[in-house]
């Protein structure tokens, strides 16, 4: 199956659209079981679902998709910026959001994110988000990483030799076992500058070693909702 791209000129639009898309998926496989990425583009979609009268935030489970080594308090956290778009659905997210404890040693904090995703049935979830980095990278698997894109285990450290805010390299993701097993994914991708990124991932040719999310062309059920 053909990756299914939809582009929006507006911002309302795509926000709106993504979280219909995301309340559809829990409204028709609850109890659902989604994965949230982080990164700035989809927490507009995160804040406009908490606040929907129509979401129910006690029909989903949710997890993260990746985060970084970083202190639970840090602007840079993935969990600190995802609680905060779900702020309208407070008390009740917290109780059903799960994350990378990074108050753990990093193997601590790997082991303990296994034994959350171990309430996922069959390690398949209904939703999956993603997004695309100007780098080609997507959850914290980045281009050159061959051992991260081929590795069995269902989470891994990543080394960001490249990352934006040196000193903070250290990432911690799921990878393409749990990924490609996802029924849906959602690829969410804002900026004219990613186009070239976008074009590549519908109809290009770079392998997986060079472009890591070529691996989704080879999943079934793969959406891209992309505002330029």
């Amino acid at each position: 199956m053909a990756l299914a791209l939809k582009r929006f000129s507006s911002p309302t639009d795509f926000v709106q659209s993504s979280a219909l898309f995301i309340k559809d998926v829990i409204r028709k496989s609850a109890p659902a079981y989604l994965a949230l990425s982080g990164g700035k583009t989809p927490l507009p979609v995160y804040e406009a679902l908490a606040n929907d009268p129509q979401f129910d935030v006690e029909q989903a489970e949710f997890f993260l998709v990746d985060e970084r080594y970083v202190p639970l308090n840090n602007q840079d956290s993935n969990y600190v910026a995802t609680v905060k778009a779900f702020s309208a659905a407070e008390p009740f997210f917290s109780d059903h959001f799960h994350w990378f404890d990074t108050t753990r040693s990093i193997e601590g904090a790997l082991k303990a994110y296994e034994q959350e995703l171990e309430q996922v049935p069959a390690g398949s979830f209904d939703l999956l988000i993603l997004g695309l980095g100007l780098d080609g990278h997507t959850a914290s698997l980045f281009p050159g990483g061959s051992e991260n894109l081929e590795t069995e285990r269902r989470v891994l450290h990543v080394v960001n030799e490249q990352a934006p805010t040196p000193p903070v390299r250290d990432r911690l993701t799921i990878t393409w076992p749990l990924i490609l097993a996802a029924k849906q994914i959602l690829v969410l991708v804002t900026g004219a500058e990613k186009e070239a990124l976008v074009k590549e991932l519908v109809s290009g040719t770079k392998p997986a070693p060079e472009f890591p999310p070529a691996k989704l062309r080879g999943h079934a059920n793969t959406s891209i909702y992309y505002l330029r």
